[in-house]
């Protein structure tokens, strides 16, 4: 089994991605892979051509990568691609605006969800998050962990941590994986359960068996990094930050409770600290995924 699998303790098939599922579910029409690089693009587009699937990979936007496009349909093919294509479009924000409402809508995600992110003031990682409303003192139910896209069913960014639409989606993927993996009652919900300390969508870490929560700190067993729990993307930028992550979960790691101050974090092992960091700027990084 991946890293997917065996590091939440899930019970599924090796190489297992839940984008590929959900098309393969007929719970939607549409998969897409971003930031894929070159090198890898023909061994990609084949996996998901063995599953009975077309593909379209378009080069960019970054140098030396590209994004797959997958479905059974031809013409929802087409469709993507021409939506990709004007929405990198510079200096036309209203086509690009278009543009990326109807791929939200075709790759399945919810309509309030597709227009929170087509109407931020900046469609980056950082900000989007930034602006989600939830803390240390908002937990939200584990299903609606959205950071580890391999086997996360909610795979966009929440309107909000209530989201109705994105909560009832997650439920019907976990009603259809469990009639075709050997997955009990609550495994998902417990795989995805814990503290997310995000950096960027795709590199975050997960504190897991969480403990004492309170606003300003918790208790935890066990930290994984984004890099064990998915593949990190082909982009250099987040290849060069799993490492880094990898370092900063060894830190976390010799604590067992994190506290946080108006200067960082504090690690503590027992009444011991052990890992002192310094910016303010984590005190809006936590997002708390428990029932």
């Amino acid at each position: 089994m991946n890293a997917s699998s065996t590091r939440l303790g899930l019970a599924l098939p090796e190489n297992f991605e839940m984008d590929l599922y959900l098309v393969e579910a007929k719970i939607r029409e549409l998969g897409k892979m971003e930031q894929v690089p070159d090198a890898k693009l023909d061994t990609a587009c084949a996996r998901f051509e063995r599953s009975g699937l077309h593909t379209r990979a378009i080069a960019g936007p970054d140098p030396g990568l590209s994004v797959i496009y997958y479905s059974r349909d031809h013409r929802v093919l087409e469709q993507a691609a021409k939506l990709e294509r004007v929405q990198r479009l510079k200096r036309q924000a209203g086509k690009r605006t278009v543009a990326a409402r109807k791929l939200g809508t075709l790759l399945g995600y919810p309509a309030c969800c597709v227009e929170s992110f087509v109407t931020a003031s900046r469609q980056n990682d950082v900000d989007i998050l930034s602006a989600f409303d939830a803390g240390l003192a908002q937990p939200m139910a584990p299903l609606m962990n959205f950071f580890p896209r391999g086997v996360a069913p909610v795979g966009w960014v929440p309107c909000s941590p209530t989201c109705a639409e994105s909560m009832d989606y997650a439920n019907r993927t976990v009603a259809s994986m469990k009639q075709d993996y050997s997955l009990q009652e609550n495994d998902l919900e417990d795989a995805l359960a814990g503290v997310v300390m995000w950096f960027s969508s795709p590199l975050f870490l997960q504190f897991r068996h969480i403990n004492n929560l309170s606003e300003t700190g918790f208790s935890y067993e066990e930290v994984l990094s984004s890099a064990q729990i998915a593949p990190t993307s082909g982009h250099p930028k987040d290849q060069s930050g799993a490492e880094k992550l990898a370092r900063l979960r060894t830190e976390f790691s010799a604590g067992d409770r994190l506290e946080l101050t108006p200067e960082g974090v504090v690690v503590y092992a027992g009444e011991e600290a052990v890992f002192n960091w310094d910016a303010p700027e984590l005190q809006n990084r936590f997002m708390v995924f428990l029932p």
